[in-house]
């Protein structure tokens, strides 16, 4: 079983014809036909049904699309180590993350570091580990727990905040607990934010009942409708629109949205990866590159 029969195999299913996949593979439908027709062989399997619409994996084809993209992308994977390695080249990694962790976090770490990272998926929180499982990334970053079949690390911890207009109520406090926000309409990220999750999180261990509140997709958005008057916003970003922003506790703790690190423990670059990983938690650390890139659509981060 040859690597390039794979990647034909692999053609096929993704176009779901021979001529398509030739095209994609740059062999002749010919020689394409008689390469599926020795993998089938060789498996003792039927790959393919052979239908007026095209060619559809059968369920043994289903089951070894999976293996035959495993091996692939490890043999391809190994060979850009193995050229890192003999040009004695860093070998350039690539991370899955939400768009805002691109512009806040990624690219300011790659330029102020010259970090090895040489793109970045734009994935969801949800879906950023996933593209470490299927292979599509060497590393995700995320606020959402790590996978448990994974090696992870816990970036940054950053502070929520709740943001009032000056003449509101709970301004006169320099941290406002969450108790203390019974009674006043608040603004709450969308739910796929991290800092919506860690407000929730918050408010179920002070006991607090979290009802009658807005919703924005966007942090800007929420601040917007908090400098109306519609409410107190709980967001990361710096305050704007003439709000002032307060830390938000429970229990006299500190309020924090995490970020975390994760990738594959058999990645053949583990620990290139892990001293990635471990060079952006301290660059983290030593500043605050959301604050530093001034206000804006965090909520994603």
């Amino acid at each position: 079983m040859e690597l390039r029969t794979l990647r034909y195999f692999i053609a096929v299913v993704e176009t779901g014809s021979l001529s398509a996949a030739s095209q994609v593979v740059r062999v002749s439908q010919p020689s394409l036909s008689r390469q599926l027709a020795a993998l089938e062989k060789e498996l003792g399997l039927g790959l393919f049904d052979r239908t007026p619409r095209g060619l559809i994996p059968t369920s043994a084809g289903r089951h070894f699309l999976a293996i035959a993209t495993d091996l692939v992308q490890r043999a391809d994977l190994g060979l850009r180590v193995m050229k890192s390695e003999a040009k004695k080249e860093l070998l350039p990694l690539t991370v899955a993350c939400p768009a805002a962790t691109v512009t806040h976090v990624i690219a300011p770490f790659i330029a102020a570091t010259g970090a090895p990272i040489a793109d970045a998926l734009i994935r969801d929180p949800a879906d950023a580990y996933a593209a470490v499982r299927r292979g599509e990334s060497d590393m995700a970053v995320s606020t959402l727990l790590p996978e448990p079949d994974t090696d992870s690390l816990l970036l940054y911890e950053r502070p929520v905040f709740i943001q009032v207009l000056p003449q509101h109520p709970l301004a006169a406090e320099a941290r406002v607990d969450v108790a203390a926000t019974r009674g006043h309409r608040l603004i709450l990220m969308g739910r796929r934010s991290a800092v919506r999750a860690a407000t929730e999180a918050a408010f179920r261990r002070a006991g607090v009942q979290l009802d009658g509140f807005d919703e924005p997709e966007s942090s800007s958005m929420a601040q917007a409708l908090a400098a109306t008057g519609r409410g107190a916003c709980i967001v990361l970003d710096n305050p704007t629109f003439g709000l002032v922003s307060r830390p938000l506790t429970c229990n006299g703790e500190a309020v924090t949205s995490p970020l975390y690190g994760a990738w594959d423990p058999g990645h053949y670059a583990r620990q290139e990866i892990h001293a990635t990983m471990l060079n952006m938690r301290d660059w983290m650390q030593a500043g605050d590159p959301v604050s530093a890139a001034g206000p804006g659509n965090t909520a994603e981060i």
